[in-house]
């Protein structure tokens, strides 16, 4: 057969040039694809985060009127006495408001300024129950206080519960409290005894009222793993040992 008659096949030749324009578009596009994947999960990180500052906003309006109102119920037994301290007493509770209002919306504080706010809650309850001979109330705090910083109104609340179910008039009362700070470690106990007809009560149950089981929900948004919360609740008494870690990104205290 002639040369001329037998089919040749045809070839198609890629120019250069279309094989770095490839390339480009292939890395344009993976990178647009891990940029959309960044994003998304940036998006879905910040929406995670407004939702935990949202939560925190209404674990912490939830506790403050729930504070007022039984520092008022406290006044407002000072005033039917006839009391000459009721002054002292509404001092106190605006101390008291004044670190609940403006303390508290700026993240963690300084911890003698929590320190400083269970001393006037303390005094209030003081005064209060100050013609009680049988009442024996212990605040004791030390170690490295100086720097180390702290979610404000994490321990007020186990203090306001020892007070509510701690304070008998009819039999010796004792409530002690007591906070050590060593190294980024911070111990916290409070131990009262129960006044007779007191149920038992945890921070899991309904007994704990709305103070104890948001704290221990504040406790689990903001200290995560770095935590524990003992509670040991016997017919006569109730104990509270919490431990926090208060380290941040491995520094002990923050700026």
């Amino acid at each position: 057969m002639p040369d001329s008659l037998v089919p040749q096949q045809s070839i198609f030749r890629v120019p250069f040039y279309i094989f770095p324009m490839l390339l480009l578009f292939g890395l344009s596009t993976s990178f647009e694809l891990v940029r959309s994947s960044e994003m998304k999960m940036l998006k879905e990180e910040g929406i995670e985060k407004e939702k935990m500052v949202a939560e925190l906003s209404f674990l912490k309006y939830q506790i403050n009127p729930h504070f007022l109102f039984n520092s008022l119920n406290n006044i407002f037994s000072l005033a039917e006495k006839k009391s000459n301290q009721t002054g002292a007493a509404v001092m106190l509770l605006s101390n008291i408001m004044r670190h609940v209002l403006y303390e508290t919306n700026h993240g963690k504080i300084p911890l003698l300024k929590e320190i400083r706010h269970a001393e006037d809650y303390i005094a209030m309850h003081r005064i209060r129950i100050s013609d009680q001979r049988d009442i024996s109330i212990h605040f004791v705090y030390e170690g490295d206080l100086q720097r180390a910083r702290i979610e404000p109104l994490i321990l007020i609340p186990f203090i306001e519960n020892a007070f509510k179910h701690g304070i008998s008039y009819s039999k010796p009362s004792t409530i002690d409290i007591t906070l050590v700070v060593t190294g980024h470690s911070l111990v916290f106990n409070v131990v009262n005894t129960k006044r007779a007809g007191t149920e038992q009560y945890t921070a899991v149950n309904q007994h704990c009222g709305i103070g104890i089981a948001n704290t221990k929900r504040r406790l689990d948004l903001i200290y995560s793993n770095r935590y524990e919360l003992d509670i040991d609740d016997s017919k006569d008494y109730y104990m509270v040992e919490l431990k926090i870690d208060l380290s941040h990104k491995g520094r002990a205290y923050e700026n």
